[in-house]
């Protein structure tokens, strides 16, 4: 295997003319590899060269799957095991997506050295044009072709005709075969792509994927069982909320490990609108805390906090009623507070004092750490933002 690759090193920077002539030289290797095992069409995949890859595609051969070594000459694993299509997908590229998608015996469920597949890894990128392509979705027209920054030339992805699919390639847009790549797979933390779309708010993604059939929508991810309902309601994603809340089959109770369910998290992060939509929900649970407690989220010593918690819980739970009939979110949120302060009176300070935004009655299920150690726990993160959501 060649340490260089001149068919690889044109189509990674997008000479297409260069291309041209060693395409059309005889016994040209289409799929050589460099020492690390990118071929030229994943070079240009990468590198979102729509005109060289429709070029390499129509070549006899060529191995659409041709994935990357899983560990470089460097001894590194980064970008190990990558397909075409994962290098299209995870940079951005969805015309592209596209062309590869629609090629005979293309592996869509291929999975990299980390365990990701191309829908993963655009998800995980919120490469949402790609994941709607990876569906069967067409991608919008691309943009006019602009000049290039260096050169002062259009780049040269515009400088051929537009590509053409070859015979090896089937038809793609809104009118796609049913799709068949995996949409349940997880990536190496255990998440789905939903659980992404979910966490980072991405409605347009979210709405795609629930619409494919067999979509987990109560997939539990990692080992701490969040679904991506938590997600959303973790962040304070509405819009992505109020999709799963429409979902066939959701169930709006869920706990994850530590017994906390969606509503809980809403509420502990003060996200009135999700909050909203999760009461309005047929079957909601409003005392998570008993509800958490009969799952096992809650040890037998801690269940005399409960008890002594539910009317504060309430409180809260009725102030974001009130956020649902109202556009003020202040007037909601000093509702809010009006109550809690009212009920501590009665109470002579037998409730605990609400913390910076009055939630804290919702850590009755755990043993309440100190502002400093639960601001630590709250925000520590991952490269996903997902594994230390642990109110412990």
């Amino acid at each position: 295997m060649a340490s260089e690759c001149p068919l690889a090193l044109a189509s990674q920077e997008g000479h297409q003319s260069v291309v041209r002539l060693l395409l059309d030289a005889p016994d040209i290797e289409v799929n050589a590899a460099d020492e690390d095992g990118w071929t030229a069409l994943n070079r240009a995949a990468q590198r979102g060269h729509v005109a060289i890859v429709s070029a390499l595609l129509a070549m006899p051969g060529i191995d659409v799957n041709a994935a990357t070594l899983i560990e470089n000459s460097a001894g590194s694993r980064e970008h190990g095991g990558w397909t075409p299509l994962m290098s299209a997908a995870s940079h951005g590229h969805a015309h592209v997506v596209s062309l590869l998608r629609a090629v005979e015996g293309v592996d869509l469920d291929a999975t990299n050295a980390d365990g990701s597949s191309a829908l993963l890894l655009a998800a995980q990128g919120k490469r949402t044009a790609c994941v709607l392509a990876l569906l069967g979705k067409a991608p919008p027209p691309q943009a006019a072709p602009t000049p290039n920054a260096e050169h002062g030339r259009p780049s040269s992805s515009a400088q051929l005709p537009p590509p053409q699919l070859s015979k090896h390639i089937v038809g793609i847009g809104d009118g796609l075969d049913p799709v068949v790549l995996q949409v349940n797979q997880t990536d190496r933390y255990g998440f789905t792509a939903l659980h992404h779309a979910a966490r980072s708010g991405d409605a347009a993604m979210a709405e795609a994927l629930l619409a494919v059939p067999g979509i987990d929508v109560n997939a539990e991810g990692d080992a701490k069982r969040w679904t991506p309902l938590m997600a959303a309601a973790f962040e304070g994603h509405t819009a992505v909320g109020k999709l799963l809340l429409a979902s066939k089959g959701i169930d709006v109770n869920a706990c994850n490990e530590d017994g906390w369910t969606a509503l809980m998290w809403a509420a502990r992060h003060g996200h009135m609108g999700m909050m909203a939509a999760l009461l309005a929900a047929k079957g909601i649970d409003v005392n998570g805390a008993t509800h958490a407690a009969v799952q096992g989220g809650v040890a037998r010593h801690q269940m005399g906090a409960v008890a002594a918690k539910v009317e504060e819980v309430k409180s809260m739970l009725e102030a974001a009623a009130i956020a649902a009939t109202t556009e003020d979110a202040h007037t909601a949120s000093a509702e809010m507070h009006e109550r809690l302060d009212q009920r501590r009176a009665k109470r002579e300070g037998t409730l605990t004092a609400s913390d910076d935004h009055g939630l804290i009655a919702l850590r009755v299920l755990t043993r309440t750490p100190s502002r400093r150690r639960r601001k630590g726990t709250l925000t520590a993160s991952d490269d996903h933002g997902l594994i230390a959501m642990d109110p412990h």
